[in-house]
């Protein structure tokens, strides 16, 4: 529905005196000679001041959504109110009262039409579009009630942390069809190289999986295990997590150009991976759907291989695909992207190494980083088998305490079932990437970071939103996302972007 408003006359009555007042404070603060940090907190306290009174002139120079007695909306005729219909608007210059006539078919029935609204484009409640960007943006990366006293401190503005938690979960619902009317990555942007990684951390969750999914679904974990493919066992119960938390998977997708390094480049630190091109995250939870699991480490799988899909539709580039030996992601690598080149990431194999080499030497010694870096340049030369021999020989000696062997053993377990993704020298002739420092930083930056603080415990489908919008703003989309969110309130409230 629209209904046209005719232009009203500008008026700045508010606006000049907020202005006068900024005059007069120079003025003054010059004659007084004040610090000027003092200054500039009345300055800014009287800017706010200033802000919010262009507001009223904007609001009052658009008129009161008078069109006419009554007025006709898709043949049905619909009055104007009595008297002038009052609705709150939080603004980031404070809270405004805007007056203005809507139109119903009886009296305290449904607003049909609200003219001036629509000529403002008012959003849905009271919060503006300007301060929900702001809650939204901040509560991603800070807990709410920060934020909330951010505002306040900084602002004046009172928000409670609820509203921020509560815009947050209406931002996040607009994410999905955001995501779907995105442009691709230009193919010419692309380089010769792909990669693909995922990886995954607990999310702390008020509810354990298992008994939402009794309560919601009636399915049991059991009934799971027997009637869900691909299912993983109580072995791998780690994939969705314990009764205190909720495992989240990210993953991420980029193009490099070939960086062939040698062995020495790397020991010697001279070596850097290519520039990273046309970078994306994704992060998913599990979540219950209607009448099934929905496994966020599937999704994000499906998400890797739909863009391995748009950005390489011939299939002639490399895949790499560089991840730790996590068994349930690899056997979703090899479902989704069966064609890639399996990479353990060298950041897990130096873990392995210094618990190995904590076995013989003490912690921090010299003795210690000498034995990783003589170990590390063996792996580097695809020497894996033969780490495995030596590591097999000291396990055979038993000469180490019950604890160091069995740190020992674990070493020599993850190498042999790792060995045929462990052949970095060949890796690095060929200029692959055999560190997956974008991924550890997702984990770390948009999981960790944000949702696992002290104290925090989050609803399954709270933290996916969460998740989803920290996913928007490091993929450098956060703009674009917060004017489609307008677009599309506008479109459903007036049937028009305004």
């Amino acid at each position: 529905m629209s209904v046209k408003l005719e232009q009203q006359e500008l008026h700045l009555s508010h606006s000049l005196k907020a202005y006068q007042r900024i005059v007069t404070l120079i003025q003054e603060a010059h004659q007084d000679s004040i610090r000027l940090d003092k200054f500039e907190r009345q300055l800014f306290a009287e800017v706010m001041k200033l802000g919010h009174a262009g507001l009223q002139d904007f609001i009052e120079a658009a008129g009161d959504g008078d069109v006419g007695e009554q007025i006709d909306i898709e043949g049905q005729v619909v009055r104007r109110s009595e008297e002038k219909q009052k609705r709150p608007y939080r603004s980031i210059f404070g809270e405004l009262t805007i007056e203005r006539y809507v139109y119903c078919r009886r009296k305290k029935s449904k607003a049909l039409a609200k003219p001036l609204d629509q000529k403002l484009g008012l959003p849905a409640d009271e919060v503006s579009y300007v301060l929900e960007d702001w809650m939204g943006e901040l509560s991603v990366d800070l807990p709410f009630a920060p934020v909330a006293d951010w505002l306040e401190s900084s602002l004046g503005i009172q928000v409670p942390a609820s509203m921020a938690h509560r815009r947050v979960d209406k931002l996040g619902s607009y994410v999905e069809e955001f995501n779907e009317q995105r442009e691709s990555v230009p193919l010419k942007d692309e380089q010769d190289i792909l990669v693909a990684l995922a990886d995954g951390k607990g999310v702390p969750v008020r509810t354990s999986f298992d008994q939402r999914a009794l309560e919601e679904l009636g399915i049991k974990p059991s009934q799971r295990l027997k009637k869900q493919k691909d299912y993983p066992t109580s072995k791998h119960r780690h994939v969705l997590g314990d009764q205190k938390s909720q495992r989240a998977t990210a993953g991420a997708f980029y193009s490099i150009a070939p960086h062939p390094r040698t062995v020495k480049d790397v020991l010697d630190g001279k070596s850097r991976d290519a520039s990273v091109k046309n970078k994306r995250l994704w992060a998913e939870m599990n979540l219950l759907g209607e009448e099934e699991v929905s496994r966020g480490a599937e999704r994000v799988f499906e998400s890797l291989a739909a863009e391995r899909a748009e950005r390489d539709p011939e299939g002639k580039k490399t895949l790499v695909c560089l991840m730790d030996g996590d068994r349930h992601l690899r056997s979703l690598q090899r479902k989704y992207l069966p064609d890639a080149v399996e990479i353990l990431d060298i950041f897990h194999v130096m873990e392995r190494l210094w618990l190995a080499a904590h076995c013989f030497h003490a912690e921090a010694s010299l003795e210690a980083e000498e034995w990783v870096q003589r170990h590390l340049a063996m792996l580097l030369e695809n020497k894996v088998d033969s780490v495995r021999g030596l590591l097999q020989r000291e396990i055979n000696k038993e000469r180490l305490s019950s604890t160091k062997l069995k740190n020992l053993t674990t070493v020599h377990q993850y190498f042999s079932i790792n060995r045929q993704r462990m052949q970095y020298g060949t890796y690095l002739a060929a200029g692959y990437p055999i560190g997956s420092g974008v991924i550890e930083g997702a984990c770390k930056h948009v999981i960790g970071d944000r949702m696992c603080g002290t104290g925090m415990r989050w609803e399954f489908e709270g933290a996916q939103r969460m998740l989803d919008l920290r996913v928007t703003k490091l993929n450098n989309e956060w703009k674009e996302f917060i004017e489609y969110r307008i677009r599309a309130e506008q479109q459903q409230l007036y049937q028009t972007a305004v």
